[in-house]
Formats: C-alpha cells, sequence, structure tokens
C-alpha cells in the first residue's frame, strides 16, 4: 500500500464572509431571500396539454410490462441463473410483482446453486436481515462466506460486519479486519471507510494512522467524501471528536463544500458556523434539522456575531429547534441591534410595535426602524412610514380635552 502522502496537510478552504451573500432574517420584505433562500429554480409547473389517449398508452405499457416478466419467467425456468436471479430481485423489492419472500428465496438458491454470486450475496442478507424470510444467522453466513471466498466485495465487507459483531459466526476482530481489507482492496468504499477507523483505533489490526487516512481517502474518492461526511457527524457528536475532525478534513479534500464548511466550524470559524446553521436551516446540500441549526448559530453567538444574534433570534421567535421563547428572541436581536445590524435593527423595531417579546412601545419601534431605514434594510422606509401614518390618523380622532 503505498501511504507516501497520507500524512501530508493539505489547505482547507475559508469560508468566505457572509455578510454580503447572506442576509439574516426580518420580519419585513421578502421573507425567502430574508432566509437566504434562492428561490430562482422554484417556479410555477408549466401546464400541458394531453395530445394522446393516455388510458390506451398506459394499457400498452402494463401489457409491455407484463410481457418481460413472462419472458424473464420463462428464462428462468429454463435455467438461466441471470433471469432467475433478476426474478428473485422481483419477488424480493416487489417490483411488477407481489413481495414475496419465499419466491424470492426460491429463485435466488437457484441461482446461487449455479455460482451467482449476486444471488447469493442477497440471500445471505434477507436471512440476516430476516425481513421477508425467516432470519437465519448461520444460513447467512453460508451464503456470504460462499460469495467472499469467490471474491464477492460487498459479500466481503459484509462478512466483515458478520465477525465484527459475531453475528452468525464467532465474533473475531482479526478476521473482521481480514475480510474488511479483502473488500478495500476490491474497491469497496464502505469497506475503506470502515478500515480507515479500524486502523485509527488498532482493532484487528496494528494501530496506523498513515494506512488510516489511506483508506478514508480511498473511500472517500468514491462519492466526493459525501459518505466520509455522514461518518465524521457520527463521531463529532460524541463518540470521538478528533477521528470526526480527520474525516472531515479528508472530505473536505476531495472537493466537497459541506464537509470544509464543517470542519472549518469546528475550528472555530465564525463565518462558517453561521453557514452550517444556514445550511440545516433551509436544507441546502444537508437534510434539514432545525436542533442543529441552532447549535451552529449558539457557537457564533457566543464569538460575539450579530448576525448569528439575528438567526438565532427568529428561531426562538418561531420555536424552530427550540421551545418558542418570543423574551430571549427580543433579547437577541436586541444584541445585534445595538450592534448596528440593519435586519435586527428592523426586526427589533417590528417586535417593539406589536409587543413581541418586548413590553409595546411605538416610540422604540419608530426609533428602531429609523436607523435600519437609513442603511437601506428592505421594507423598513416602508413600515416605518405604516407606523408614523397610523400614528397622524390617531392623533386626528383622538378627542380633545375641554379647557375651563
Amino acid at each position: 500500500v503505498n501511504t507516501t502522502d497520507s500524512t501530508s496537510s493539505s489547505s482547507v478552504n475559508p469560508t468566505p464572509s457572509l455578510r454580503n451573500t447572506q442576509t439574516p432574517p426580518s420580519p419585513l420584505g421578502n421573507t425567502n431571500a430574508a432566509a437566504g433562500v434562492d428561490t430562482s429554480a422554484h417556479t410555477a409547473p408549466v401546464a400541458r396539454t394531453q395530445t394522446s389517449d393516455s388510458s390506451s398508452s398506459s394499457s400498452a405499457s402494463s401489457t409491455t410490462a407484463a410481457n418481460e416478466l413472462a419472458a424473464l419467467k420463462d428464462s428462468a425456468l429454463s435455467g438461466d441463473r441471470a433471469a432467475q436471479f433478476e426474478l428473485g430481485h422481483h419477488y424480493n423489492v416487489g417490483n411488477g410483482v407481489e413481495v414475496n419472500g419465499a419466491q424470492a428465496e426460491h429463485w435466488y438458491r437457484l441461482a446461487a446453486a449455479q455460482g451467482h454470486l449476486d444471488a447469493m450475496c442477497f440471500l445471505g442478507q434477507m436471512y440476516m436481515e430476516g425481513l421477508i424470510v425467516k432470519q437465519d444467522e448461520s444460513q447467512a453466513a453460508h451464503w456470504i462466506l460462499t460469495a467472499a471466498n469467490k471474491g464477492h466485495a460487498d459479500a466481503q465487507c459484509l462478512l466483515g460486519d458478520l465477525y465484527r459483531d459475531g453475528q452468525g459466526v464467532e465474533k473475531d476482530e482479526s478476521q473482521a479486519a481480514h475480510w474488511l481489507l479483502t473488500a478495500a482492496k476490491n474497491g469497496h468504499a464502505g469497506a475503506q471507510a470502515v478500515m480507515g477507523e479500524l486502523y485509527w483505533y488498532g482493532q484487528g489490526v496494528e494501530k496506523d494512522q498513515a494506512l488510516s487516512a489511506y483508506w478514508l481517502r480511498n473511500g472517500a474518492s468514491q462519492d466526493n467524501g459525501a459518505s466520509l461526511l455522514n461518518r465524521a457527524n457520527l463521531y463529532l457528536n460524541g463518540e470521538d471528536h478528533d477521528l470526526g475532525m480527520s474525516m472531515l478534513k479528508i472530505a473536505a479534500e476531495q472537493g466537497n463544500h459541506n464537509a470544509q464548511a464543517s470542519f472549518n466550524a469546528n475550528q472555530g470559524d465564525v463565518d462558517a458556523q453561521i453557514s452550517m446553521g444556514i445550511r440545516y436551516s433551509t436544507g441546502q446540500g444537508v437534510e434539514k434539522d432545525n436542533v442543529v441549526a441552532v447549535k451552529w448559530f449558539t457557537k457564533a453567538v457566543e464569538q460575539g456575531s450579530s448576525d448569528a444574534q439575528c438567526f438565532l433570534g427568529d428561531m426562538y421567535a418561531k420555536g424552530l429547534g427550540v421551545i418558542k421563547d418570543e423574551v430571549k428572541a427580543a433579547n437577541l436581536i436586541s444584541m445585534a441591534a445595538k450592534q448596528g445590524h440593519p435586519e435586527a435593527q428592523a426586526y427589533l423595531g417590528d417586535m417593539y410595535w406589536s409587543g413581541q417579546g418586548v413590553k409595546q412601545d411605538t416610540e422604540q419601534a419608530i426609533h428602531w426602524l429609523r436607523l435600519a431605514a437609513k442603511q437601506g434594510q428592505d421594507g423598513a422606509a416602508d413600515k416605518l412610514e405604516e407606523i408614523l401614518e397610523s400614528e397622524r390618523k390617531n392623533s386626528l380622532t383622538k378627542p380633545r380635552s375641554k379647557s375651563n
């Protein structure tokens, strides 16, 4: 294994400043733009006139599918192992037929008996999981071992996992490492990532951080670091921060922007922390998770970021990822407003006008909206004019006191 460059350091691109690229939330103006969401791609679908008979088209399609399935069954019955495997898979996942564990098992077994390696692997997985057939760990181990011995990378990785967990075989770290390493050398990305972990901890192999980095990098190169980023997040959430950071760095080296932002954020880069908060609050490039968004905004708030104060205040105002707390929201928005943050000033002015989290105070509302309007915050001038007009009307309708 060539590990010449596996320990060499490489820089991770810093996260650019967010001041001109992301706008914290404001109750005024375009709410989508305020949340930093690109709506340009979300256009209404264009209605299309149907020019063909949809019912006849559907009927023809069904007939074709039925004919193809019948032909597949004929091939399977004639002993074609590839057709037997494919038919078994149809019954396994319910493709064109009802899910039927017995039929899936039957056709997989016929194909496996003829040396079809995928059939052996799938059959082993079925017995291991016990979802549509009765769970049988010994049968699972038998078929997975058979496929692994014949060079099937997926089966080799599965067998390594069985030895790690002691499922269907006696638990054995050395055997686990042997089969996972074999799968890794055969190009299995998942096995490569696990070998990175095994070398990191010295489980079944000699501890070796250079080899750990080598295998993590190989696995990450197959999907631009996406899978490694997911594994990194698991370790960062409590098990092993150092390993998680090592994984993040390698995933970032593959050009994974989420990994780059996460790496920088974990290093304390405040703009990166805000970027991570935005990603998780909007689901940009990651699965939307407001709880994680709050975590990142909070870290940036601890460093005094007015952007983060505004974002986090909005989360508390709306109860996103936290228990709704309008008073805490107002405190955070006020902190940002006092730092001269225009969106926060507009937000705070609106809170004073509506009495959200603070005592209703028209003078304070006008004060903060004027400051925001002077900085050109979208919507602040219009809201200010609305309030001033309301006050003028109230003064005209208010009854005058009689003089003595």
